[in-house]
């Protein structure tokens, strides 16, 4: 338990330190919100390189490993508990981008790298500079999406 608190630690921080908001955990999985798809990118990449100074699974011994999807569009807020929830075909793309990463992946959808001012760019500086090697577009098919929806790693 111990090991999932800290993972959620890192994201949470991470998250919030680039302008994200957490909106709802279920499970060990996390929602979030942000401004723009560069802040997004930039939170996962700092969580990311993180985790694995957190400590190893009792299980296995391997790293906490997180997949990740980042999308963009307009969502349903309502209030719900107290608190902002989100919903919405948005929402739902998000969470099955996610659900098409491996582990230890990121998948951001082109709405994101080609909708806003410097996302692509912040891409490429992650896939270049860092320990993340970028994927080639793949296109997802989605439970529940008419459209198309591409993204990359």
């Amino acid at each position: 338990f111990m090991l999932v608190r800290k993972h959620f630690q890192v994201l949470f921080s991470a998250f919030t330190r680039n302008g994200g908001r957490v909106v709802k955990t279920i499970g060990d999985a996390v929602m979030a919100s942000f401004p723009n798809g560069r802040a997004a990118m930039i939170a996962v990449s700092h969580a990311m390189e993180l985790l694995p100074t957190i400590g190893r699974r009792p299980d296995n011994n391997n790293y906490i490993e997180i997949r990740v999807g980042i999308h963009c569009g307009r969502a349903t807020i309502v209030p719900l508990n107290g608190v902002n929830d989100y919903f919405g075909q948005t929402t739902n793309i998000a969470a099955r981008v996610q659900s098409s990463a491996k582990a230890s992946e990121c998948f951001v959808t082109e709405a994101v790298l080609d909708g806003y001012c410097g996302a692509m760019e912040t891409y490429e500086e992650i896939t270049q500079n860092s320990c993340f090697a970028p994927t080639p577009s793949v296109d997802l098919k989605l439970k529940g999406v008419e459209e198309k929806v591409v993204a990359r790693g």
